[in-house]
């Protein structure tokens, strides 16, 4: 096969894995931990934030980019309603690829290895913590500067 037609397919497929695991953890986290939803859509516990950490940590981009067609998926019924599309579109894009941006910035600030195998608790707590906070940031700027009151 060549070469660049089997990366091309190892991304693909990464992307795809990804988006569909990515998927299964939003059904894993409504079954375990529906008690627990403050109101719809709005979770206590929500278990694919913290997947996205080892999605974008695991796969990188095409991690990203799974998240992101995931998000698409999961949203579906908004991507093609007039009102709801560019905040759908701009929510998927926040969630699939803000822990790649903070990744890309550790790993450019020298707080995370470029290639991930000296990767510490320390890095891994400070990487999280970081990308909670920008994970809120831009969701809260993206919905606050879309005048959303709900989705």
């Amino acid at each position: 096969m060549n070469f660049r037609l089997q990366a091309t397919f190892e991304k693909a497929l990464l992307i795809s894995i990804s988006a569909l695991l990515f998927i299964a953890f939003f059904d894993v986290n409504d079954w375990v931990f529906a008690n627990l939803e403050y109101r719809h859509g709005v979770n206590w516990i929500f278990l694919p934030a913290g997947f996205r950490v080892l999605l974008v940590l695991g796969m990188g981009l095409p991690g990203c980019v799974g998240i992101f067609l995931g998000n698409l998926y999961l949203d579906q019924k908004n991507l093609f309603t007039p009102d709801h599309a560019a905040l759908t579109l701009m929510t998927a894009v926040v969630s699939g690829f803000t822990p790649w941006v903070v990744m890309n910035a550790m790993k450019y600030m020298h707080m995370l290895d470029a290639s991930l195998q000296k990767l510490t608790h320390q890095q891994l707590l400070n990487f999280t913590l970081l990308y909670a906070a920008a994970n809120a940031i831009f969701h809260q700027m993206t919905w606050s500067l879309s005048n959303a009151t709900t989705h």
